[in-house]
Formats: C-alpha cells, structure tokens, sequence
C-alpha cells in the first residue's frame, strides 16, 4: 500500500485569492482516517492533523497526529509542521479548493499519492472513526473466517479423496464376498464328496478283508482275497488322502473369506468414521460461508473464495454402499 496520511513538513495548497481555509477536513483511505484542522488569521494558518491507523499485522489501531501552521501568499498557502506518522520528508505538498483539501504524499519510487480531504466537523470526525473501527473489526473477522474457511475447505478436500479411495476398495471387497462364499460351498461339496468316498472305500476294504479271513483255507482264493483285500486299502488310502486334500482347500477358503470380511470390516468402520468426520466439516464450511457471506454484506465487499465449489459430504459412491 503506498504511503497515505503520513504528513509533515511543509503543505502547499492553491486556492483562489479570498478562499478561507479554515475549518475541518476529514480523509478516509483503506486503513486510516485523518482529520486536518486548519485556522487562517490573515495571511498565517495554524493546525493540527489527527490520524487513526488500523495495522493490519495486530488487528490493532495505531493514533498519530502533529501541529501545522504556515502562511497564505496570494493563492497558495504553506504550512510546516512536525515530521510524524513516518514521513521522512519535511516538504509535503497539495491544493486547496473549497471545502476540500488534497495532499500530495512524495513515495519511495518518486511519485505522489494524494489524499483528499472533505471538510467536516469534529462530530462528523467522532463518527468517521466509530465507522472505520467497525469497518476494520468487520475486516479482521473476515479475514479470520475467510483463512478458517481455506483451512476447512483444504482438510475437507484431502478427506474427500481419501474417503472416495476408501469407498472403492470397501466395493472392490464387497465384490470378493460372493466368490469367496462360493468357493466354500464348492469346497464344502468336494469334502462331502470324499467323504463319501473314504466311507464306501472303508466299507470296501472291510468287506476284503472279511473275504481274506474267509478264504484262509483255500490257498486260491486266500490269494485272490488277499489281493482284493490290497486293492482296497489302497483305495481307501487314496480316498483318505482326497478328503484330507478337500478338507483343506475348505479351510483355505473359509480363511480366505474371513480375510475378507475383516478387510470389509475395517473398511466400513473407516468409511463410517470418515462420513462422520466429513459431515463435521462440511457443517463448518456451510457455517463459515454462511459468517463470510454475511461480513461481506455488512462491508459491501464480494469475495470468490466461499464460492469455490465444496464437494458434498453425501458422496453417491459412499451412499451406495451398503451398511454404511
């Protein structure tokens, strides 16, 4: 912001040969007032200048202000004063035209930035100080919303991604679940399956060996007993070791599909507590664009920042996963 209000020195003012300057003259600029007292007694002139500055860093006002006084040579009219309000030069200079005085402030890049005053009265400056005060505490509370909105809406943001990633791996395991039920129903068939068939293969080799205990006396058929009786423990063997394989693959499915719905499980519960926490903020950024948009309208300002564009809390892709 360029330099404004910062007067000392020497004012210079043009104004017409019979022009009285005396009275008040009040400058409002962004962030400060200032209020310029002026008496002219034939050719001198005497003053003051008063200033109310809101420092932008503190959130705090800063008060300012030194004695002028000068003289009036045809229509221009001088006045020095005290270097206050941080102006190194001693040489400030301006016009004067009724009812309105403008000082011309020298800058550091060597141009001028003028300020204007407008007369008026010390009830009018009382006023314009209770105005700018109010202004300047809108000002802060806009700001601190405004950040506290930029903040929300970043953290808002952020867990809107993680919540969308979160909601397409909880469908990806949701899209496990059935499969993995199947394979333990595939699994289940297979172990009854060779169940059955351990159980007619023990039944079988009960049967021969019966035969072999049966034919003992007859070498022939001792011998063709004995070889049934082979030919059935091997079965049996081999049927054991098939329902040993089928109960196997049932628990490797059954662990499989617990795997599953402990990931399902801990995905919803995240899913559940990211909604929730999500929900918090959009209320926040609700509630924070609600106070910026109503400071806005108190200081007259319009502001893009509340309407960037939110994602809503009520994401379709969570809404459509069940048991969240």
């Amino acid at each position: 912001m360029k330099k404004s209000l910062a007067i000392v020195g020497l004012i210079v003012l043009a104004q017409s040969a019979h022009a009285d300057a005396t009275g008040g003259y009040i400058a409002v600029t962004q962030y400060q007032v200032a209020y310029l007292r002026l008496t002219q007694t034939g050719g001198s002139v005497d003053g003051a200048l008063q200033t109310v500055t809101y420092d932008t860093s503190s959130s705090g006002y800063k008060t300012g202000g030194g004695n002028v006084l000068g003289n009036l040579h045809g229509s221009t009219l001088s006045l020095r004063g005290d270097a206050f309000l941080g102006q190194r030069s001693s040489l400030i200079s301006g016009t004067y035209r009724t009812h309105t005085v403008t000082i011309d402030f020298p800058q550091d890049n060597g141009t001028f930035a003028s300020m204007v005053f407008h007369s008026g009265s010390i009830a009018k400056w009382n006023s314009t100080v209770t105005t700018f005060e109010t202004r300047m505490g809108r000002l802060a509370e806009w700001r601190t919303v405004a950040q506290d909105l930029q903040q929300t809406g970043v953290g808002y943001a952020d867990l809107d991604a993680k919540l969308k990633n979160n909601a397409l791996q909880l469908q990806a395991c949701y899209a496990k679940v059935q499969p993995a039920q199947d394979n333990i129903d595939k699994a289940q068939t297979a172990v009854d399956k060779a169940q059955t068939a351990s159980d007619a293969a023990k039944a079988q080799l009960k049967s021969a060996e019966q035969a072999e205990n049966s034919a003992s006396n007859d070498q022939q058929l001792y011998q063709t007993a004995l070889d049934n009786y082979q030919t059935a423990l091997n079965a049996s063997s081999d049927a054991d070791q098939a329902l040993y394989n089928a109960q196997s693959n049932l628990s490797d499915a059954k662990s499989a599909a617990d795997n599953i719905d402990r990931e399902v499980g801990d995905l919803e519960s995240t899913v559940k507590s990211q909604i929730s926490e999500s929900k918090v903020l959009h209320d926040r950024v609700v509630n924070d664009v609600s106070r910026l948009k109503a400071v806005e309208s108190l200081l007259r300002i319009h502001s893009p920042i509340w309407k960037v564009k939110i994602p809503a809390w009520e994401n379709p892709l969570i809404k459509d996963l069940k048991g969240t």
